[in-house]
């Protein structure tokens, strides 16, 4: 799911960076004002890449963070003495099911 975030909003990024890239083109005549925007655009850039990738960490933080926790409850009910027969081999129902 990361990647496909990443991939999503980075496609948007390319085109944007062109975008600005043309508007600075058009609007500043001067080799040293577009090479000081160019580069305010290329740190912006950058700085938006590093920002989804640590959006897509922290995603993945949260996704391993549940299955933990889903773990530790099924540990629980497996090691709980007033869990029903049920509950403690459901897990087993529904490979079978599969």
């Amino acid at each position: 799911m990361a990647n496909f975030l990443a991939n999503l909003f980075s496609a948007g990024a390319s085109s944007l960076v062109e975008a600005v890239g043309n508007a600075i083109d058009k609007n500043f005549t001067s080799d040293e004002e577009r090479k000081e925007l160019e580069a305010e655009v290329a740190k912006a850039s950058m700085q938006y890449e590093v920002e989804m990738a640590t959006l897509g960490l922290e995603e993945s933080k949260a996704y391993f963070a549940d299955s933990d926790s889903a773990r530790e409850h099924q540990s629980r009910v497996q090691e709980s003495e007033y869990a029903s027969w049920l509950s403690k081999n459901v897990h087993s129902f529904w490979l079978w099911g599969l």
